[in-house]
């Protein structure tokens, strides 16, 4: 390989391993106030402070920020592969450059790593940390891909992965969420409605009736939480206070499938749903099965 290109590689790796730090450390610093009081210093955050001034990235907030509180840290790596779908070795290395970053017992359940060497169209190069080993997306349902299955989305504020995962609907996002504990308020409110869409073509517009179940269910306070999604998410049954209130699901479908529909309510604890749009409290949520 050309020396010149070699050189590039490793000055890039140099970097983003100083940005894995400063993301971990600038987490520590708003979920710990000022770095500076803690007693514990960590290796990882004096490494930080040498290579970065904390302070300029914390004070200007019209700059693009590394790191928001409530949103999922991103860390980056470089890592070359031979096609645009990484093979278990590359996946491998993507996590030893964490380690060699130093920020590998920092990670948490729902913190996101992307190989820049892949691109940047979608969710190329995007893995997400399961709280031991970092995985692929999902691509059952979008192929740009989306939020595994094992993820319960209810663990995490409702906006914890805005502009850092993808999908095909600008609109929405295709999430997994575990309403087993819901089910019988989902089943009790079901509703069979009719509903009108507009479709406008080049030539005319179009008013179409489908049917569509529409349910309601209330999150309240009294169920167990974590603080803001960045805690210890070791408790599959915790919920993150931004659910609170009341989420609306539809369901399209018909009169004569209502058995079907109640059946898929009531066995499936983890259900495929597109979170619509958020509006005075309330979670709008389309359900596919």
């Amino acid at each position: 390989m050309d020396p010149n290109r070699l050189r590039m590689i490793k000055l890039i790796k140099d970097y983003l391993r100083s940005y894995n730090r400063l993301v971990a450390y600038l987490r520590m610093i708003h979920e710990n106030g000022n770095i500076l009081n803690l007693s514990n210093k960590t290796k990882l955050i004096s490494k930080a402070i040498d290579s970065f001034d904390g302070s300029d990235v914390l004070s200007n907030e019209g700059k693009v920020e590394i790191f928001k509180l409530g949103r999922a840290a991103c860390f980056k790596v470089w890592v070359s592969c031979n096609d645009y779908w990484m093979n278990n070795q590359e996946l491998v290395e993507c996590e030893r450059e964490l380690w060699r970053s130093g920020v590998w017992p920092n990670l948490r359940k729902g913190d996101l790593c992307w190989n820049l060497a892949i691109g940047d169209f979608g969710n190329e190069g995007r893995l997400i940390f399961d709280g031991s080993y970092c995985r692929d997306l999902g691509f059952e349902v979008d192929e740009i891909g989306h939020l595994p299955s094992w993820l319960n989305m209810m663990q995490f504020p409702v906006a914890y992965f805005h502009k850092l995962i993808f999908n095909s609907h600008p609109s929405s996002m295709i999430v997994y969420l575990d309403l087993s504990r819901f089910k019988r308020q989902i089943t009790k409110n079901m509703k069979l409605i009719k509903d009108q869409v507009d479709f406008n073509s080049t030539l005319n517009r179009y008013r179409l009736q489908k049917w569509i179940y529409r349910t309601e269910f209330n999150i309240s306070e009294e169920k167990p939480v974590i603080g803001d999604g960045t805690g210890d998410l070791k408790n599959q049954n915790t919920i993150d206070p931004s659910w609170y209130g009341s989420c609306v699901i539809e369901i399209e479908s018909t009169s004569e499938k209502v058995k079907e529909v109640m059946h898929v309510i009531g066995s499936v604890e983890s259900l495929r749903c597109y979170l619509i749009s958020c509006l005075r409290g309330y979670l709008f949520i389309y359900l596919f099965y």
